[in-house]
């Protein structure tokens, strides 16, 4: 494991700790590269290419693998995420 890595991933277990929670508080990509598609009813889609991403949703943290396709569905206050559907990949909350 890299530097780079481990303080990306260190970094991503104190966000809920730290962070506002809610759609206003940053939610979205905190590392990495990754597609997010948001939908109207609370649904949004992660992609992920070759490496990894660190993702935020409200109250929770996301380290999302490479290659990896997920859903989630987050309640209409964007504070918790309700599901998740895991298509392809891993995915590890923290």
């Amino acid at each position: 494991m890299d530097r780079r890595y481990f303080m990306a991933v260190s970094a991503s277990l104190l966000l809920p700790a730290i962070a506002r929670a809610g759609p206003k508080g940053g939610d979205g990509i905190v590392a990495g590269v990754a597609d997010v598609t948001s939908y109207g009813d609370g649904m949004q889609q992660v992609q992920t290419a070759d490496k990894h991403a660190i993702l935020r949703l409200g109250k929770s943290a996301f380290l999302v693998s490479p290659n990896t396709d997920i859903s989630f569905e987050v309640d209409k206050a964007g504070m918790h995420v309700r599901a998740a559907q895991l298509m392809k990949g891993a995915v590890h909350s923290v």
